[in-house]
């Protein structure tokens, strides 16, 4: 109620794409993917009566935030199209991307298990009331059990990460990770010739190979 009668928050976004040049280190094809960035900006509409002043803050704060990532954004975690590897920069973030999947799966395998333990120990109380009484220690240590993956769950993304990203066994889940804005060399130049000076200034393409 107070933030209400002070002011208003504004929130301004402001997103563009950006064309990447990938050289594959492991087969050598080069290709080209894009990259969405979004810059975030606020600023108080204070006592609603700074409306127009604060949105165009709000816009200049989002810009600001836009070119300071754009001068500083590394590459996406994108696999070659060709042999479906990770370049050398990209594996680390692609590991912890795939221990993260991977833990939040077993993360909700546990809180399952955790919620029909409940139901179970409900129904056993509820049964026998003697139980209660005669297992009170096994009842804490089965509840701490349980309540364990909540504790786990920071950590179990590093411990699930694979070790060797680029190794034949994960080719599979890398196949499936290929997004579909990803084109070879010759496909994104052709592409390119296509437009017009202005609608490839929009574009906003930084793709350059060596």
């Amino acid at each position: 109620m107070i933030e209400h009668l002070i002011g208003s928050q504004i929130t301004h976004h402001k997103t563009v794409a950006r064309w990447r040049a990938v050289h594959c280190m492991i087969c050598g094809a080069d290709f080209a993917y894009e990259q969405t960035v979004q810059g975030s900006g606020g600023a108080l509409n204070l006592f609603h009566i700074t409306y127009h002043t604060s949105t165009k803050t709000a816009e200049n704060k989002a810009v600001r935030d836009l070119n300071k990532k754009l001068q500083c954004m590394d590459h996406s975690p994108i696999p070659c199209p060709s042999c479906a590897s990770y370049q050398p920069e990209m594996c680390k973030e692609a590991a912890s991307q795939i221990g993260t999947k991977r833990a939040m799966r077993v993360f909700c395998g546990l809180m399952l298990g955790m919620f029909v333990g409940q139901i179970l120990f409900m129904y056993l109380i509820l049964s026998n009331p003697e139980f209660l009484s005669k297992y009170t220690w096994s009842i804490f240590l089965g509840m701490f059990v349980m309540l364990s993956p909540i504790f786990l769950l920071p950590i179990l993304p590093r411990f699930l990460a694979p070790g060797d990203i680029n190794s034949h066994a994960y080719k599979t889940a890398r196949m499936a990770e290929k997004p579909g804005n990803i084109l070879y060399r010759n496909e994104f130049e052709n592409r390119l010739r296509r437009m017009s000076p202005e609608m490839r200034q929009e574009l906003g393409t930084t793709a350059r190979w060596s």
